[in-house]
């Protein structure tokens, strides 16, 4: 694997984006290739596609790709539809690797034991002390979170809503395993929305 660049704050941003782009673009048959990009230590490296068996197995399992068959097959069906210049080009790219990046980041929070806990009981102590009627369930650069209605960035996606009136009708275990069933579908319905499986 080639390290490619180094992710800062959990976004990938337009140098990093460049730097994968030189690597991915192909200027004889005016394309992108097929190869993948993966996250390892917050950290960006290239694979050529014949060395990806190689990978899985050093690593036991396949890391994080934030660029895959996939999302090349993509950018080159944008590429050809719009006739895109190399600085849309590589905003494209840098869009579509945020997006896969936001998804594998939601999927640490879902691994971590302490992720959805800490976010159950978040969203507990809003609806016990406050008189906020939703929050936002967000893909964010540290990982899934909930946020107050007008407190998202534009780094933010929002997913999901959890309605805190509805919450404090219920009794604990009700409304724990309400909002956990709310976290937990979160990472289906952004794969489903930004259409990453």
């Amino acid at each position: 694997m080639k390290q490619i660049a180094t992710i800062k704050n959990g976004y990938i941003s337009e140098e990093n984006a460049k730097d994968v782009y030189h690597l991915l673009w192909d200027k004889k048959s005016n394309s992108f290739i097929k190869a993948k990009v993966y996250v390892v230590n917050r950290a960006l490296y290239y694979v050529d596609i014949s060395n990806v068996r190689k990978v899985i197995s050093q690593y036991n399992g396949e890391p994080p790709a934030i660029y895959n068959t996939k999302v090349h097959n993509l950018l080159n069906q944008i590429k050809n539809r719009y006739e895109l210049k190399a600085v849309d080009r590589i905003k494209a790219l840098q869009k579509v690797m945020q997006d896969h990046l936001l998804y594998h980041l939601i999927e640490e929070t879902e691994k971590s034991s302490e992720g959805i806990k800490l976010l159950e009981f978040e969203v507990l102590e809003y609806a016990k002390s406050s008189n906020i009627e939703k929050l936002f369930i967000c893909a964010t650069t540290k990982g899934l979170d909930v946020i107050e209605v007008g407190n998202m960035t534009k780094r933010d996606w929002g997913i999901d809503t959890i309605d805190l009136r509805k919450v404090r009708k219920m009794d604990d275990v009700s409304a724990e395993y309400f909002i956990r069933k709310k976290l937990k579908r979160s990472k289906e319905y952004y794969a489903i929305a930004k259409d990453i499986y």
